[in-house]
């Protein structure tokens, strides 16, 4: 495991920067995106610069991410992808650095990112800085599309306990070096040991299947996940044992009461567990605790979820794919209830809902067309930082589940369980 050569333009000189172009709590990214481009800072200027000749030094024409400094994977604030041609002369490249710099920072003014430094004491705190790493991947042309889509070769989002007794969380994802061209997504989940792996592949196939036993609680090393030849190594169990030491080493580094988090990937024909880390953080995130009470077989209850919780609901909002003007008022409103909402998919929620629209619910449903696993995607981490466990439904084929769903009055008395190591959650009338 190893810490690429990066660099970084630090809050202090974006902070400077954001004053310097009379950017304020006002704004919203697309005014606070105008004054930066139109802001002339000297300092900032010539940290750009610095970035542009630190990478063309290390790394030539190796494209390269700038990101912000948050933490937790919520996708709240952007990332940007440089994409190096070293044909272009300098100053245009410079120039494309900027603005790709600027679009990070304007994000800090979207509602969602004002609304998470107003719940997190940590986020965002001293400002956005960006950090500046080489991209690891490689691209290549869909047949049916024509789409260029790059990967690495595999990828870990890690999220340590918060005490013994919690879960860590393990979310891989295989690339698409080897990946048969129109195949389709594929998503498998399983629990042993409070390790809860979240498994995906990208670009994957229907045949794939993670290796058998996983079910068995005990006290052993799973043999993590086995893709099929398709696919060429899986993870083993070396390399499960040797990235759980890694990780715990850096565990002695995290602040008592809070998570380490980190995401890693490795490249096409190295070795699995010489992993690259792209970010660790010590992050503020809610435990996650197994709740004590099973959901009966009588409960509206799927095997969708995400989260873990075992609290009374008090009233039902139901919405349809985007929230109404009322939504943010109703929300502010009310405290614990169970939202429900009928979505295409979930890129529709993340596109269209902000979080004070929802911040306040104890719960959501996802009633969606194209289902697929809200621990995959920045959704995911978002929710995950709220402590909002969510199930879906899946509106070509739960029927049943769906009716009694939306046959609950407004007023509703309820219990939501959601257990994410079981995979099931509930809902239960009080």
């Amino acid at each position: 495991m190893h810490l690429p050569k990066s660099a970084a333009i630090t809050p202090e000189i974006c902070r400077k920067f954001e004053k310097e172009a009379g950017c304020n709590e006002k704004d919203t990214p697309v005014s606070a995106k105008e004054k930066l481009l139109n802001c002339k800072s000297g300092e900032f200027n010539s940290a750009v610069e610095e970035v542009y000749r630190f990478h063309h030094e290390k790394y030539r024409s190796t494209p390269f991410a700038m990101r912000s400094d948050d933490f937790g994977a919520t996708g709240v604030l952007k990332t940007s992808f440089v994409w190096v041609n070293t044909n272009n002369p300098d100053a245009s490249q410079i120039k494309n650095i900027r603005a790709s710099a600027i679009e990070v920072l304007s994000s800090a003014y979207s509602d969602n990112a004002k609304a998470m430094a107003r719940m997190f004491a940590k986020w965002g705190s001293e400002g956005t800085g960006i950090l500046v790493n080489p991209y690891y991947g490689k691209e290549i042309q869909m047949e049916m599309s024509g789409d260029i889509v790059s990967g690495p070769a595999f990828s870990l989002a890690y999220l340590a306990p918060l005490e013994k007794s919690d879960y860590s969380v393990w979310q891989v994802s295989r690339g698409i070096a080897a990946v048969p061209e129109g195949a389709l997504d594929y998503t498998k989940r399983f629990t042993t040991d409070n390790v809860m792996f979240n498994l995906a592949v990208q670009l994957g196939v229907a045949e794939q299947y993670p290796a058998t036993g996983l079910g068995n609680r005990g006290g052993w090393f799973p043999k993590p996940v086995q893709f099929k030849p398709t696919f060429g190594r899986g993870i083993e169990t070396e390399t499960f044992e040797k990235t759980s030491r890694m990780l715990d080493s850096a565990m002695t580094k995290i602040k008592k009461g809070t998570r380490l988090y980190a995401e890693l990937v490795c490249e096409e024909g190295k070795n699995l567990y010489d992993w690259i880390v792209l970010q660790m953080s010590s992050v503020e995130w809610a435990g996650f605790t197994q709740p004590k009470t099973r959901v009966g077989s009588d409960w509206i209850r799927t095997k969708r979820v995400m989260g873990f919780a075992d609290r009374k609901l008090d009233g039902v909002c139901f919405s349809k794919n985007k929230p109404n003007s009322e939504m943010e008022k109703y929300n502010s409103e009310h405290k614990d209830y169970l939202l429900v909402i009928e979505v295409s998919t979930l890129v529709d929620f993340e596109k269209h809902w902000k979080i004070s629209d929802y911040g306040n619910a104890g719960a959501i449903v996802f009633i969606a067309q194209d289902i697929f696993n809200p621990v995959q995607s920045h959704v995911g981490g978002l929710l995950r930082m709220l402590n909002i466990p969510t199930m879906a439904f899946d509106k070509g084929k739960d029927y049943e589940q769906i009716e009694r769903l939306q046959a609950l009055g407004k007023d509703a008395k309820l219990k939501a369980v959601v257990d994410e190591s079981w995979s099931v959650g509930g809902l239960v009338k009080v």
